[in-house]
């Protein structure tokens, strides 16, 4: 775990290294909220109340600073370094988090499809169930052999 905290913290100071080296201090900033927004969900989701959990408003706040900020802040970094206008670059900031939003979206969407199904196959196999019940008690009794003694 000690050598995980290590390899983590080599890897930021080497991308801050690498990102000061662009010499853009509002690409910096950007970048420094998205790892800010990052320690900030995880600490979010690490103390989440069962009433927060069922909060959609907590959750879209949480999942904006675990991942989609950290999208929608590189997207306007670079659309920054690429020297677009600030209108462009707040588009393609709202690309980003939309881009997470929408990820989002698709994966509840699955979730809901997913238990859909297994409803339907538990609906079914409870049938099948019902029919082999109907189907063993209009046997005659007859077929089976008596009990033991």
């Amino acid at each position: 775990m000690q050598l995980a905290v290590l390899a983590g913290d080599f890897l930021l100071s080497r991308a801050c290294i690498t990102l000061a080296s662009l010499k853009n201090t509002e690409v910096v900033s950007l970048i420094a909220t998205a790892v800010e927004h990052l320690v900030t969900g995880e600490t979010m989701q690490m103390s989440t109340s069962a009433e927060q959990r069922s909060s959609m408003d907590y959750y879209l706040q949480k999942t904006y600073y675990k991942t989609a900020s950290l999208i929608s802040n590189s997207c306007k970094s670079i659309a920054l370094l690429t020297g677009q206008t600030a209108e462009v670059s707040m588009l393609a900031y709202e690309y980003g988090k939309n881009l997470k939003i929408e990820a989002l979206t698709s994966q509840v969407m699955d979730l809901q499809e997913e238990n859909h199904h297994r409803k339907m196959v538990k609906e079914q196999l409870q049938s099948q169930i019902n029919d082999m019940a109907a189907m063993f008690n209009e046997l005659p009794q007859s077929q089976f052999p008596p009990p033991p003694n």
